[in-house]
């Protein structure tokens, strides 16, 4: 409906936003052709809207972190009977997240909350990545990625999928395994992958991965 609504409003097709919990508002929008990317996770900021991004020691992936006037009161801490909001010296909340920015288009690219990111093998893998290369397939309605630990073979890859047509299966999970092998890491590829008719949600419309 926030999108259609959008479309209709400003003449513009809106694919998505980004950071309304952190702000109140959005952070980010991201307009339909900005789609056609690799990495659907990309959008620019708005004004008076500002990031920047904070190597974290251990990791190749940075935390973004935003300065916006609009801070809802959810972020506020309470210390010594006064409310202060979880800032650092400069003003920026860490949102948790991790991205990257292409200076050369100013675009910033979000790759995924703290808790999508896993380590395997020792290497960080992103769980948002892998959802977005599968959800660029035609087939694929919808899909989400979670990891569980394994004593004897570390963290696993599990892909739960919503498939646009409920005929032959078994055929299209095959021809997923093969796009998959040619489009991620080793390291990436799904342990398994489960046709499931919806995705568990909450109030709010996010999937409930748990």
């Amino acid at each position: 409906n926030t999108f259609d609504f959008f479309n209709k409003k400003f003449n513009c097709r809106l694919r998505s936003c980004y950071g309304v919990t952190e702000a109140g508002g959005p952070l980010t929008l991201q307009a339909w052709e900005d789609t056609l990317r690799e990495d659907n996770n990309v959008g620019f900021h708005l004004n008076d809207i500002k990031f920047k991004l904070k190597a974290k020691p251990g990791s190749n992936f940075k935390s973004i972190l935003v300065r916006t006037p609009f801070m809802m009161k959810g972020y506020y801490m309470k210390k010594n009977k006064k409310f202060q909001i979880r800032l650092d010296k400069n003003g920026y909340l860490n949102t948790m997240d991790y991205g990257s920015y292409d200076s050369k288009n100013k675009i910033l690219f979000i790759e995924g909350r703290e808790s999508e990111i896993i380590k395997r093998a020792g290497e960080l893998v992103s769980l948002s990545y892998i959802e977005n290369i599968i959800s660029k397939y035609k087939e694929v309605g919808e899909c989400s990625c979670i990891s569980l630990s394994d004593k004897l073979m570390g963290t696993k890859i599990y892909v739960f999928i919503i498939f646009k047509k409920k005929i032959n299966i078994y055929n299209q999970i095959t021809l997923l395994k093969i796009k998959l092998k040619k489009d991620l890491k080793q390291i990436e590829i799904p342990e398994k992958i489960i046709p499931i008719q919806e995705m568990p949600r909450g109030s709010s419309g996010k999937i409930i991965k748990k």
